[in-house]
């Protein structure tokens, strides 16, 4: 339960390229270059591989003037072999001038939400709890402070990041404050760094390393250090489509729970499109292995995450939609189900809205549907939330 808890507590994380990628499209089209600009440059922070990206960015920088910059980008796409018939089309926006060294970017928001959860403690749907004890099987009920609490709660987000060359870092922190319910506010910091280059054949490469922690309750729930490094793979579908591959790393210690501790190592890949929509589509799988007498074992998992989004009318829609299967090498508990292998099927829908108020302003109003199903009782959870709020751009 407490490694669940820490997997719901990180969802609000997310980054959601192609949304900024979306407002940058609009804010181009209605001829605000400059706040494009701030958007595509969020994007290519984390993302530099996205070939689509850069020619929005070098665009909306030839709208405010810095053509110096924006040829700078055209003769840096030249270098890394970009599909043939987009080369003639550089060649003939990039000059020869001098190529200017491009300083550090830096970009940030701030992020202000309030609204309502319907089970702030990830607690199980159920109202029962079947044990196997040794005079047979037995339903016992779950006392109410155990059962799924429901109460408003306040988000905050604040996000920095900075790049310079292949470099990027950034930092974040998030916060949720449920009045009334102490004991289910959490605090989560996540500091990262990157670097993407250039290898044999022109072929973009990225590594990443990030640390995050996170307390639950006022207690430190968890701390995991995670690695990755990604290879850009060849995809023929246009300039606005990107694809990657890769293999990731990372540890988990629970200060509170020492024996969920353990190490995953898995496979990754994503392909993505822009256009009037949006969308991508990310895989990846692995094995979770434990360090020692975890219940269930070591644990194999798969998940697939797609995102598509848009605009309407002057803001943007993003969808989400995350599904993940976990199957347990062993008995979980001989007290549940004569200590049967424990699967789980988690499955997150969310629909957000972004509206622009000002320059650097948005207002945004998001829907979330949680399930997790289970062949153990305790493990079959439900949840629901809404949430309405402000993000500022700096």
């Amino acid at each position: 339960m407490t490694a669940l808890l820490a997997c719901s507590a990180c969802a609000h994380a997310e980054q959601d390229a192609d949304s900024l990628i979306s407002e940058g499209e609009a804010d181009l089209r209605a001829g605000r270059p400059r706040q494009a600009g701030t958007l595509f440059e969020r994007v290519l922070m984390d993302q530099p591989w996205r070939l689509g990206v850069w020619l929005d960015y070098a665009l909306s920088l030839e709208q405010t003037g810095d053509v110096a910059s924006s040829r700078a980008i055209y003769r840096s796409l030249l270098e890394k072999n970009p599909p043939q018939y987009l080369v003639p089309w550089l060649k003939k926006r990039a000059d020869e001038q001098p190529l200017p060294l491009l300083g550090w970017k830096y970009a940030g928001s701030l992020t202000l939400l309030t609204g309502y959860d319907s089970n702030l403690n990830h607690a199980q749907a159920s109202s029962t709890l079947l044990l196997t004890l040794p005079a047979g099987p037995q339903v016992l009920p779950v006392t109410r402070a155990a059962q799924a609490i429901g109460g408003p709660s306040q988000f905050a987000n604040l996000d920095w990041q900075a790049a310079y060359g292949g470099w990027q870092v950034g930092a974040s922190v998030n916060s949720r404050i449920a009045p009334g319910n102490s004991d289910q506010n959490y605090q989560q910091a996540n500091l990262g760094a990157s670097r993407s280059f250039t290898g044999d054949g022109g072929r973009e490469y990225r590594g990443v390393m990030a640390f995050q922690n996170l307390q639950y309750g006022g207690v430190d729930l968890q701390r995991s250090l995670r690695g990755g490094l990604y290879q850009g793979v060849d995809w023929e579908r246009g300039a606005g489509c990107s694809a990657s591959r890769g293999v990731e790393w990372q540890r988990f210690d629970y200060p509170t729970a020492t024996e969920l501790n353990g190490q995953y190592f898995g496979l990754a890949g994503q392909i993505g499109c822009r256009g009037d929509i949006d969308w991508t589509l990310m895989l990846s799988g692995g094995v979770n292995l434990g360090d020692g007498q975890r219940p269930g074992g070591n644990q194999k998992q798969i998940e697939v995450h797609g995102e598509i989004g848009g605009s309407a009318g002057r803001g943007n829609w993003l969808a989400v939609a995350d599904v993940t299967r976990l199957w347990d090498s062993s008995g979980y508990s001989p007290l549940l189900e004569s200590d049967a292998t424990r699967g789980v099927l988690q499955g997150l829908a969310r629909l957000e809205y972004r509206y622009p108020l000002g320059d650097r302003l948005q207002g945004m109003a998001s829907l979330e549907v949680f399930r997790q199903s289970s062949n153990l009782q305790l493990f079959a959870l439900e949840g629901s939330a809404a949430w309405l709020g402000l993000r500022w751009l700096f």
